[in-house]
């Protein structure tokens, strides 16, 4: 999982722009537990490409794991675009 985490570090320097590269990097920090990381990397994710329910999901989770307090809005918005995915 470390090595993961370095080739796509890389990969995020590579192509600041690759909403996949930065979703990658924020799941693999937030299966390490990092998850402020996570937050952070699955943020610029869904900058770059906000249509993604995956990136919506994985970032309440990694929230969550910060014990942020949910905005219940954002939270309801974010299952509506995975329920959205799933159909």
């Amino acid at each position: 999982m470390q090595q993961a985490k370095a080739y796509l570090l890389m990969a995020t320097l590579h192509d600041s722009k690759s909403a996949t590269a930065f979703y990658s990097l924020g799941v693999v920090h937030f299966r390490l537990q990092e998850f402020q990381f996570a937050v952070e990397s699955l943020e610029e994710s869904n900058r770059l490409y906000p249509d993604y329910a995956q990136t919506h999901f994985f970032l309440a989770q990694a929230k969550a794991g910060l014990e942020l307090a949910p905005d219940w809005e954002e939270v309801q918005e974010q299952l509506d675009l995975v329920q959205k995915a799933k159909e």
